[in-house]
């Protein structure tokens, strides 16, 4: 089912809540409001734990089934489940211990199927796009009471996207900044979201991790053409890359997303932005982008060539087919 799917039926409070449940793909911001809702729907106080990868399923289901009936609800939440365990014998006293009380929450941040047979809420989290981001944007800004204009909400959306996390970000500034029931226009909204610039570095920035050449091509051109410095734009991309390499290169070492996210310090939206450019890229290639742009950096500070020649080639070298060597 879809995040909307879900939250709906975790809000319906005649509904049964189910004892296991199968969160996977990149949209964390789904998965924390699913998990969240679950939490609710426990209601009271909640007995919460989390494990992460290859953890021991019978060890899980003692844990689970040790509930007692006057304690409180039990939830547990696991990270990164490793296939292999999923689908292993091991299993069947996991799911023979969770009930509306004790609470499974299977959390991967790849798209995958929960095993056959499991009894399973699959839930797919997935990013929004278009008039379901939209409606999203919209949702959010009628709990916090913040009357938006149709063009003040669709400048939100644009600037948000594809970030809840951003979204409400804002919404909450708004929130603060005007009493319930003021109705706030695009000129005010246009004082609280990221600037132009800014919502042009970040599709500048995807253009480049998701090795969509146009994309960013489109976006260097506009934000040179306003006026932007190349050396602000050069290090926008670097940063968010480097990023990127150090969860690569962790990944590549054996850890598990939960151990990289403790080690790489990123906001959600980073993390969601960088964890879904990860399929496009590997630690070397990564690495050898980041080579050519620091030769691309030592001539930007040198004035040494066309500033936009130079960095057309380093948005070039994202390209999927690229691995020529960085420039000398």
């Amino acid at each position: 089912m879809t995040p909307k799917q879900a939250l709906d039926q975790l809000a319906r409070p005649d509904a049964a809540m189910p004892g296991a449940w199968w969160l996977a793909g990149p949209d964390a911001y789904f998965g924390e409001k699913v998990l969240a809702a679950v939490r609710r729907a426990l209601g009271g106080a909640v007995e919460h734990r989390r494990v992460d990868g290859r953890a021991d399923p019978m060890e899980l289901a003692l844990w689970l089934s040790t509930q007692s009936f006057l304690g409180d609800p039990r939830l547990l939440v696991w990270r990164d489940v490793d296939g292999r365990v999923a689908a292993g014998r091991a299993m069947e006293a996991l799911w023979r211990a969770v009930s509306s009380r004790a609470v499974l929450v299977c959390w991967n941040d790849k798209p995958s199927s929960p095993p056959a047979g499991a009894p399973l809420v699959s839930v797919e989290l997935a990013p929004l796009r278009g008039a379901a981001w939209l409606a999203l944007v919209r949702a959010a800004a009628q709990e916090r009471r913040v009357l938006l204009t149709p063009g003040a909400l669709a400048l939100v959306a644009e600037a948000s996207l594809p970030s809840g996390h951003v979204a409400e970000a804002v919404l909450d500034r708004l929130a603060l900044m005007y009493p319930a029931g003021h109705v706030i226009g695009e000129a005010a909204v246009a004082d609280h979201v990221p600037p132009a610039s800014s919502v042009g570095f970040l599709s500048l920035i995807t253009g480049v991790l998701q090795r969509d050449v146009r994309k960013a091509l489109s976006e260097l051109t506009r934000q040179l053409e306003q006026g932007t410095p190349p050396l602000v734009l050069m290090v926008a991309l670097a940063r968010q890359m480097m990023a990127l390499h150090r969860v690569l290169a962790a990944r590549a070492a054996g850890a598990s997303d939960a151990e990289v996210r403790r080690v790489v310090d990123l906001r959600p939206w980073q993390w969601d932005q960088v964890r879904q450019a990860a399929h496009h890229w590997t630690a070397p290639a990564a690495a050898a982008w980041l080579e050519r742009a620091a030769a691309v950096d030592q001539h930007l500070k040198r004035s040494v060539g066309d500033e936009r020649v130079w960095l057309t080639g380093l948005v070039l070298s994202a390209a999927a087919a690229s691995g020529a060597a960085p420039p000398r």
